[in-house]
């Protein structure tokens, strides 16, 4: 599957904006999801409360890809689970593994935030951390390796 067929579907739509605009976007989920990381490691907090950070790490990741790309998610219910199946269908990059994991911690994560306490183990929690740090760091040589000029660290 492409991309076409996540905009027939309208879960996806291009986004029209200049270079400056998409690098700007691209580290500024980025930055969040550094944020978002380092969150998820602070211990004082709930478990439940480390995985959402955790989760939104990742989600901010998948959707600095789809910026790098120039697309954004459509409007209104399901905009997490499109971020996940984007990542799917990225052509320069394999994260069909991935996209897998974090659909299934965004369903953890429903649970956690909208169905029930006590829904997330440490070792769940330790594991996203970790999937998430080294997805930080693979969307980071991605975009150095397919959209260089978007990259923080890149050619501005």
């Amino acid at each position: 599957m492409t991309y076409d067929v996540l905009l027939a579907e309208e879960r996806i739509r291009r986004a029209a904006l200049s270079e400056e605009r998409r690098r700007a976007d691209v580290k500024t989920l980025l930055d969040v999801a550094e944020r978002e990381l380092h969150d998820g490691g602070v211990e004082a907090l709930s478990l439940e409360g480390r995985y959402e950070h955790a989760y939104s790490a990742v989600r901010a990741l998948a959707e600095a890809v789809m910026a790098a790309e120039g697309f954004r998610p459509c409007g209104g219910p399901g905009q997490h689970e499109v971020v996940f199946a984007f990542l799917r269908h990225v052509p320069t990059a394999r994260w069909e593994g991935e996209a897998e994991y974090f659909d299934a911690c965004r369903q953890r994560r429903h649970l956690v935030v909208y169905r029930r306490a006590q829904a997330v183990t440490e070792t769940e929690l330790e594991d996203l951390l970790a999937e998430g740090k080294r997805f930080l760091q693979a969307v980071r040589a991605w975009l150095v390796a397919h959209h260089a000029p978007l990259a923080p660290d890149g050619p501005a």
